[in-house]
């Protein structure tokens, strides 16, 4: 309970603007300043790492060391009149020093930190190999974008591709160029589709566009033109491998991304029992208002 709360938490501040950011750690810093004016007998400095953590983690490193330096020059000019009652010149700059050493420590602590949780986070979200989306974070994704279009009333579609003769490659150059034919396919994917859309290696040799906010028409447009670029990629290499493709568009809330992924799937399994290399496309309409359409494109390019 407490795990998800904080995750929860997290999510909430890793959403939030810079400048969001940037007015909480001001405020934070303030209040406590404010706090540590009126508590002379209390020492704060240790609540100064809120502000130092929220800048550092969520805007920057620069950012972490303005706000060490003036979290620093800030509770210390705060408690400087005591400070100047016990303690020699010498030994009051000594104490700076070491405040402002830890401060900034802390900045590049976090930093550091923050360093080492993106890059475990890409990896948990990244296929190793072509650096396309996985299938866990494609489903998180996915689901996010259609519920936005299923609120926004618009279509979503998805292409499911499977690589044909993607073993031959695999026994006849070596598993090192077939590696290479995959890292090309995601190249050639991201460079042909659009800024929005989406491209996910789900494993082997099959990959997954999302289109979001895509009719049937958008969707074919895009799909037609990337499959050219693929097929136009794989002859310049010599390397004999086409393209199955089932491609599904959903209307609003006619169905989940689940049911749309899995029809895509079942799609892409016809063309490759068929005759392989080419795409069927089929729209899930909603009643009475969206006809059902399933048909399967012309092999040529």
């Amino acid at each position: 309970m407490h795990e998800r709360a904080y995750n929860k938490f997290f999510h909430f501040l890793q959403n939030r603007s810079k400048t969001t950011h940037a007015m909480l750690s001001v405020l934070l810093g303030t209040g406590i300043s404010y706090l540590d004016y009126l508590t002379n007998d209390f020492d704060f400095v240790l609540f100064y790492v809120l502000p130092i953590f929220l800048a550092t983690w969520f805007i920057g490193k620069w950012a972490g060391i303005t706000t060490s330096i003036l979290s620093c020059v800030t509770s210390f000019g705060i408690n400087l009149p005591t400070i100047l009652v016990k303690s020699s010149p010498i030994y009051i700059a000594w104490d700076f020093t070491l405040d402002m050493a830890f401060f900034l420590l802390l900045t590049f602590m976090f930093r550091m930190l923050w360093h080492k949780f993106d890059e475990a986070n890409k990896l948990a979200l990244r296929d190793p190999l072509t650096q396309a989306l996985n299938r866990r974070s494609l489903n998180e994704v996915a689901e996010h974008e259609l519920i936005a279009t299923k609120r926004h009333h618009r279509p979503f579609s998805i292409a499911f591709f499977d690589l044909d003769n993607f073993k031959v490659v695999n026994d006849q150059f070596g598993h090192k160029i077939g590696d290479r034919l995959l890292c090309s396919v995601v190249d050639v994917m991201t460079a042909a589709v659009r800024g929005t859309d989406l491209v996910a290696r789900l494993g082997g040799d099959e990959f997954v566009v999302v289109c979001p906010e895509s009719d049937e028409t958008q969707t074919k447009k895009v799909i037609v033109r990337l499959r050219r670029a693929l097929l136009g990629a794989m002859e310049k290499e010599g390397w004999p491998v086409t393209f199955s493709i089932g491609v599904v568009t959903g209307y609003p809330n006619s169905s989940s991304w689940d049911e749309i992924l899995h029809r895509a799937d079942l799609l892409m399994y016809r063309v490759k029992s068929a005759k392989k290399n080419g795409i069927l496309y089929e729209v899930i309409s909603e009643p009475s208002i969206y006809p059902q359409d399933i048909r399967l494109a012309d092999n040529k390019r």
